[in-house]
């Protein structure tokens, strides 16, 4: 067996003195290396020669033809050799895509660097935010295909492309509207365009690979461009292959094409429409990109920006018990992630920052007491106690405070609080569409309607003989409100021992059983 002690000169240490150098005396003792076999199958520990790591392999792994050594120095020797190649090639990340080489993770990803790995690396890496210091994981190639960055510093319902695209189309003369309010259309919400040229009635969209493939936003793509055509307005859609062309204005260029490229191919189609931008010759026969420092700055002001500085009056409603270690001095004041505040008044609530900043929301406890204290009175006469004076006698008398129905109209859709004549149970409901009792009872009325037979065809009626034996001190019912066909289980009583059982009005009526003792 492997893990029998070997024979003189058949151990470890006989035959492979070169892997005892790496073996581990202090932590195998009291295990030694002639101790055991070349193909013991034992986990022991080894002690790295060159770089003193510790780590546990099986004995058999070591000695045939050492297969497995240091993790970490087989990861940097592997480094090294790819190193070499990618260098050699050109295609490393660093030359191919400098400014996301530069988020590269300069300590956590195992003495790999930006000039060690191909940009189509499918490898996962991390990345080091140059914002606010975010640590992610992805590969490579993700990035440079879709131009991601830090999920944390996105830009919500825009992209850095679209925004570098509309600074260059600026600087080469044409007329930019940043900020233009969302465009009215026919038939649908109003469009909120990536890239308004106003003068020009010109809408440029961009719509990357990544998020318009799928049918349901191709479908919303062609909607939105017939909506903006039939209000006057010129759709010009950058659009990344492999997705499809839509109207004769797109302009399809490759996934992750520069920025430069992009701005001159959407200028050539502007001037086919017509328009000549002030300095869109220079701008053509120019390589460079004429707006990236404004574009930089703007984006960069937009990434740092925080609930404190843009809305303090928001901010001082911060819950920091809740919250814990997220602060608003790094919460941006687009982010949906619910957190918890608190008001001038005490109660808490969990809203998104985008809900309080953009959509004007606040406390909803607050909110509700307005509410019941803005209550419009109708005209004398007029009121719900008025027009529906039943409905007072099932008013709740406690759970709706000072309120009364005299302080609603009869249409009103208020829900307040109403006690069910028939459980005395209170339940809420609309004042315009409350019932005479609670849902439960209601559906146990109507269940008692649907089983009544037709008068003439109850089981009194028809099966008197069976009727007679019908138990009217145990059964809730009469038999004159059940038919001879019913299911129902109810108590029987014969009339011959008074003995009472359990049975079917169907069983009696179709078979004929009757009492089992007098049988």
């Amino acid at each position: 067996m492997s893990g029998a002690t070997p024979r003189p000169g058949e151990s470890m240490g006989d035959l492979h003195p070169r892997q005892v150098q790496e073996w581990h005396h202090k932590l195998n003792e009291p295990l030694t290396p002639f101790d055991v076999k070349p193909g013991s199958g034992k986990r022991v520990w080894w002690l790295c020669s060159i770089c003193g790591r510790s780590w546990q392999a099986p004995i058999q792994n070591r000695t045939k033809n050492n297969i497995i050594g240091c993790k970490q120095c087989s990861y940097l020797r592997a480094a090294a050799t790819l190193r070499a190649n990618v260098c050699k090639s050109g295609r490393s990340l660093s030359e191919m895509h400098p400014k996301i080489a530069s988020e590269f993770h300069p300590t956590k990803n195992g003495g790999l660097r930006a000039e060690d790995i191909p940009a189509g690396d499918n490898r996962r890496f991390w990345w080091l935010c140059k914002v606010k210091g975010h640590e992610w994981e992805a590969s490579a190639n993700s990035r440079t295909n879709a131009n991601s960055g830090c999920r944390q510093c996105s830009l919500p319902g825009t992209s850095e492309t679209e925004i570098r695209l509309g600074h260059e189309l600026e600087a080469a003369g044409c007329p930019i509207v940043h900020d233009f309010p969302p465009i009215p259309v026919i038939g649908r919400r109003p469009v909120k365009a990536d890239i308004v040229i106003a003068d020009y009635r010109v809408v440029v969209e961009f719509d990357s690979a990544r998020y318009h493939m799928n049918p349901t936003a191709m479908r919303r793509d062609k909607r939105q461009t017939d909506a903006l055509q039939r209000a006057g307005w010129i759709v010009i859609r950058v659009r990344e292959q492999p997705l499809p062309r839509q109207t004769k204005n797109c302009v399809v260029v490759p996934i992750g094409a520069p920025i430069k490229v992009l701005a001159i191919r959407v200028l050539e189609q502007i001037r086919s429409l017509g328009f000549q931008p002030e300095h869109a010759d220079r701008y053509q026969a120019d390589t460079k990109q004429w707006a990236a420092t404004i574009a930089d700055k703007f984006i960069h002001e937009w990434r740092t920006r925080n609930l404190v500085d843009t809305y303090p009056d928001v901010a001082k409603d911060w819950d920091y018990e809740r919250n814990g270690d997220s602060l608003p001095e790094y919460t941006k004041p687009n982010s949906l992630e619910p957190v918890s505040w608190i008001c001038n008044k005490g109660h808490s609530y969990r809203s998104s920052p985008a809900s309080r900043t953009y959509s004007g929301s606040g406390c909803p406890i607050c909110a509700r007491e307005r509410m019941r204290t803005a209550v419009i009175t109708p005209a004398n006469g007029k009121s719900a106690g008025d027009l529906r004076s039943e409905l007072l006698e099932i008013w709740h008398p406690t759970l709706n405070g000072r309120l009364t129905l005299f302080d609603f109209k009869p249409t009103s859709r208020r829900k307040t609080w109403w006690k069910c004549p028939i459980c005395h149970e209170p339940w809420q409901a609309q004042i315009s569409q409350v019932g005479p009792t609670c849902k439960p009872c209601s559906y146990k009325i109507r269940a008692y309607h649907r089983r009544l037979p037709e008068p003439g065809n109850s089981l009194a009626d028809l099966r008197p003989d069976i009727a007679c034996e019908w138990d009217g001190d145990r059964n809730d019912l009469t038999s004159h409100e059940v038919g001879p066909g019913s299911d129902i289980t109810v108590w029987w009583k014969c009339k011959r021992c008074q003995h009472s059982w359990l049975g079917s009005v169907r069983s009696r009526t179709s078979r004929s059983s009757g009492c089992r003792n007098c049988k």
